[in-house]
């Protein structure tokens, strides 16, 4: 690929939690006329909206501790991508 194809973010929510993700954008793409550096930064982006919108929700309903289980995160990252 040409570069810059990746992302990241560190977001801390409202809750006291925070999240780390990596986006491996895949310069292959770059080929066919997919940009998939936009995709991984706008991925990026939708992940931390979602992530915030979670962490204000628990605060909201007064749980600031951390889920014991995966399931809020990958409901955070399936709306997420559905945003994209």
């Amino acid at each position: 690929g040409k570069g810059g194809e990746d992302a990241h973010i560190i977001c801390s929510g409202s809750n006291g939690c925070t999240i780390s993700v990596v986006l491996d954008g895949v310069g292959g793409w770059s080929g066919v006329g997919i940009d998939s550096g936009l995709y991984s930064r706008t991925l990026a982006r939708k992940i931390a909206l979602e992530f915030e919108l979670w962490a204000d929700a628990q605060v909201k309903n007064g749980n600031r501790k951390q889920p014991h289980d995966q399931k809020p995160l990958l409901a955070i990252l399936e709306r997420a991508v559905a945003a994209v």
